[in-house]
Protein backbone atom coordinates (compact mmCIF):
# COMPACT_ATOMS: atom_id res chain seq x y z
CA UNK A 1 0.00 0.00 0.00
CA UNK A 2 1.81 3.03 -1.02
CA UNK A 3 -0.28 6.12 0.75
CA UNK A 4 2.03 8.57 -1.02
CA UNK A 5 0.37 7.35 -4.59
CA UNK A 6 -3.06 6.86 -3.08
CA UNK A 7 -3.14 10.60 -2.24
CA UNK A 8 -1.72 11.97 -5.60
CA UNK A 9 -4.45 9.94 -7.07
CA UNK A 10 -7.22 11.44 -5.24
CA UNK A 11 -5.67 14.94 -5.76
CA UNK A 12 -5.63 14.51 -9.67
CA UNK A 13 -9.59 13.51 -9.25
CA UNK A 14 -9.93 16.89 -7.44
CA UNK A 15 -8.02 18.68 -10.28
CA UNK A 16 -9.51 17.04 -13.28
CA UNK A 17 -13.38 18.29 -11.97
CA UNK A 18 -12.08 21.64 -12.16
CA UNK A 19 -10.44 21.08 -15.85
CA UNK A 20 -13.30 19.93 -17.31
CA UNK A 21 -15.20 22.34 -16.56
CA UNK A 22 -13.43 25.20 -16.55
CA UNK A 23 -13.04 23.38 -20.29
CA UNK A 24 -16.76 23.48 -20.71
CA UNK A 25 -16.60 19.60 -20.76
CA UNK A 26 -19.64 18.56 -18.60
CA UNK A 27 -19.85 15.55 -20.01
CA UNK A 28 -16.23 14.58 -18.98
CA UNK A 29 -16.94 16.43 -15.82
CA UNK A 30 -20.05 14.26 -14.84
CA UNK A 31 -18.48 11.16 -15.45
CA UNK A 32 -16.43 11.77 -12.58
CA UNK A 33 -19.51 11.07 -10.94
CA UNK A 34 -20.55 7.80 -12.86
CA UNK A 35 -20.14 6.00 -9.28
CA UNK A 36 -20.85 8.93 -6.82
CA UNK A 37 -23.58 11.26 -5.12
CA UNK A 38 -23.69 14.39 -5.77
CA UNK A 39 -24.89 16.61 -3.08
CA UNK A 40 -25.84 20.53 -4.84
CA UNK A 41 -25.43 23.54 -2.65
CA UNK A 42 -28.91 23.77 -3.12
CA UNK A 43 -29.56 20.29 -1.14
CA UNK A 44 -30.36 18.56 -4.46
CA UNK A 45 -28.66 15.07 -4.87
CA UNK A 46 -27.82 13.39 -8.26
CA UNK A 47 -27.10 9.45 -7.61
CA UNK A 48 -25.07 7.67 -10.51
CA UNK A 49 -26.22 9.26 -12.81
CA UNK A 50 -23.79 11.24 -15.54
CA UNK A 51 -26.38 12.59 -17.67
CA UNK A 52 -28.46 13.94 -14.64
CA UNK A 53 -25.20 15.74 -13.70
CA UNK A 54 -24.58 17.17 -17.28
CA UNK A 55 -28.29 18.78 -17.44
CA UNK A 56 -27.79 20.32 -14.29
CA UNK A 57 -24.80 21.56 -14.75
CA UNK A 58 -26.61 23.24 -18.57
CA UNK A 59 -29.66 24.43 -16.64
CA UNK A 60 -27.47 26.83 -14.39
CA UNK A 61 -23.73 27.57 -15.83
CA UNK A 62 -23.44 30.11 -18.49
CA UNK A 63 -21.30 28.46 -21.59
CA UNK A 64 -19.53 31.04 -24.14
CA UNK A 65 -20.63 30.25 -27.64
CA UNK A 66 -17.45 31.93 -28.47
CA UNK A 67 -15.26 29.53 -26.50
CA UNK A 68 -17.36 26.35 -25.53
CA UNK A 69 -16.26 27.65 -21.70
CA UNK A 70 -17.66 29.05 -18.87
CA UNK A 71 -14.79 31.29 -18.90
CA UNK A 72 -13.71 30.34 -15.39
CA UNK A 73 -11.25 28.72 -13.28
CA UNK A 74 -12.01 26.67 -10.31
CA UNK A 75 -9.38 26.60 -7.98
CA UNK A 76 -9.22 24.07 -5.54
CA UNK A 77 -6.93 24.32 -2.62
CA UNK A 78 -5.78 22.92 0.95
CA UNK A 79 -7.16 19.20 0.16
CA UNK A 80 -6.87 17.63 3.89
CA UNK A 81 -7.60 13.85 2.69
CA UNK A 82 -7.71 10.69 5.47
CA UNK A 83 -7.15 7.58 3.99
CA UNK A 84 -8.77 4.73 5.92
CA UNK A 85 -6.39 2.60 7.25
CA UNK A 86 -7.29 -0.28 5.30
CA UNK A 87 -6.30 1.92 2.64
CA UNK A 88 -9.57 1.31 0.42
CA UNK A 89 -11.43 4.40 1.23
CA UNK A 90 -10.74 8.28 1.79
CA UNK A 91 -12.65 11.07 2.76
CA UNK A 92 -11.46 15.04 1.55
CA UNK A 93 -12.02 18.71 2.59
CA UNK A 94 -10.86 21.00 0.12
CA UNK A 95 -11.39 25.14 -0.25
CA UNK A 96 -12.96 25.62 -4.38
CA UNK A 97 -12.33 29.38 -5.16
CA UNK A 98 -13.87 29.88 -8.62
CA UNK A 99 -12.72 33.10 -10.79
CA UNK A 100 -14.30 34.69 -13.95
CA UNK A 101 -13.64 37.04 -16.43
CA UNK A 102 -15.69 38.25 -19.49
CA UNK A 103 -15.92 40.81 -21.88
CA UNK A 104 -18.08 42.83 -19.41
CA UNK A 105 -16.77 41.43 -16.02
CA UNK A 106 -13.01 42.24 -14.89
CA UNK A 107 -10.90 39.43 -13.66
CA UNK A 108 -12.44 38.50 -10.22
CA UNK A 109 -13.45 35.98 -8.05
CA UNK A 110 -17.05 35.23 -8.17
CA UNK A 111 -18.02 32.54 -5.64
CA UNK A 112 -15.93 30.37 -2.77
CA UNK A 113 -16.55 27.16 -0.76
CA UNK A 114 -15.71 23.89 0.33
CA UNK A 115 -16.34 20.45 -1.38
CA UNK A 116 -16.72 17.31 1.05
CA UNK A 117 -15.56 14.31 -1.04
CA UNK A 118 -15.48 10.79 -0.11
CA UNK A 119 -13.89 8.27 -2.43
CA UNK A 120 -13.29 4.50 -3.14
CA UNK A 121 -10.99 2.48 -4.19
CA UNK A 122 -12.20 -0.10 -6.85
CA UNK A 123 -10.34 -2.80 -8.77
CA UNK A 124 -7.11 -0.72 -7.84
CA UNK A 125 -8.40 3.05 -8.95
CA UNK A 126 -9.43 5.70 -6.80
CA UNK A 127 -13.17 6.83 -7.86
CA UNK A 128 -15.78 9.42 -6.13
CA UNK A 129 -18.62 8.24 -4.36
CA UNK A 130 -19.97 11.27 -3.01
CA UNK A 131 -19.43 14.81 -3.29
CA UNK A 132 -20.77 18.01 -1.48
CA UNK A 133 -20.58 21.11 -2.47
CA UNK A 134 -21.13 23.95 -0.01
CA UNK A 135 -21.51 27.48 -1.28
CA UNK A 136 -20.30 30.36 1.20
CA UNK A 137 -18.93 33.36 -0.51
CA UNK A 138 -20.23 35.14 -3.15
CA UNK A 139 -19.41 37.80 -5.81
CA UNK A 140 -20.79 38.54 -9.30
CA UNK A 141 -22.22 35.76 -10.40
CA UNK A 142 -24.13 37.24 -13.27
CA UNK A 143 -22.19 36.55 -15.91
CA UNK A 144 -21.55 32.78 -14.50
CA UNK A 145 -25.26 31.19 -13.36
CA UNK A 146 -28.39 31.20 -16.11
CA UNK A 147 -30.42 30.58 -12.94
CA UNK A 148 -30.71 32.82 -9.02
CA UNK A 149 -28.01 30.74 -7.19
CA UNK A 150 -26.75 32.29 -3.88
CA UNK A 151 -28.00 35.52 -1.40
CA UNK A 152 -31.03 37.34 -3.37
Amino acid sequence: MNHATDLLEIQQLLYRYCYHLDRGDLQQMAMLFAEARLITPGGGTVENDPAAIVALYQEYTRIYDDTGTPKTRHIVANPIIDLAEDGLSARCHSYIVVFQATGSLPLQPIIAGSNHDRFQKTGGRWRYREREIISELFGDLSQHMLQPFGPQ
